[in-house]
């Protein structure tokens, strides 16, 4: 729930009953996979894969698949996927900032105008919103050329790793 499955799928749900079509992959295993299945099947909902769990390392097989990279992780946007979807330039949805509570202020100011915002008060309407927009392949462009010019950094996935390690070594 944390993780705003529920939300995505009722926006495609949205989407379908506009007419606006989308192929989406979910990764992940949690324990409202079961429950997100049957809202699927029973909307009619169409061009969706559950990947169940996967090894870490598959992540960029199923990002080469991806135009945009949707998170609507409402407890932080700042996790090991989302920076390797920013490293492999997707288009980027995230759960906007929230200044009473200080939540994602410091992603909001690292991506900065290089990603894309959702409204965290309206989940569905704000993501609906965004994807009409994405869903014309200008604007698409437009987003993924401002990621692939973004002075941003980002090592890879061993070198964060290494550095968490060396992190957790100094904890002692």
């Amino acid at each position: 729930n944390d993780k705003g499955i529920i939300e995505f799928v009722q926006t495609l749900i949205k989407l379908k009953k506009n007419k606006v079509f989308v192929n989406s992959i979910i990764v992940g295993d949690g324990i409202l996979m079961q429950s997100v299945q049957k809202i699927v099947k029973k909307n009619n909902l169409q061009n969706i894969y559950f990947t169940g769990q996967i090894r870490h390392n598959d992540i960029y097989y199923y990002l080469d698949f991806s135009d945009i990279y949707v998170s609507l992780n409402k407890l932080g946007n700042l996790s090991n996927t989302v920076l390797e979807a920013y490293n492999s330039k997707k288009c980027i949805v995230l759960l906007d900032s929230c200044e009473r509570t200080k939540k994602d202020i410091s992603t909001r100011n690292m991506f900065r105008d290089n990603v894309l915002y959702i409204n965290r008060k309206n989940i569905v309407n704000s993501l609906f919103e965004q994807i009409i927009y994405l869903n014309d392949t200008v604007n698409l462009n437009r987003l993924k050329l401002k990621i692939t010019n973004s002075k941003i950094k980002i090592p890879n996935w061993e070198t964060r790793i290494e550095k968490e390690i060396t992190l957790l070594k100094e904890i002692k």
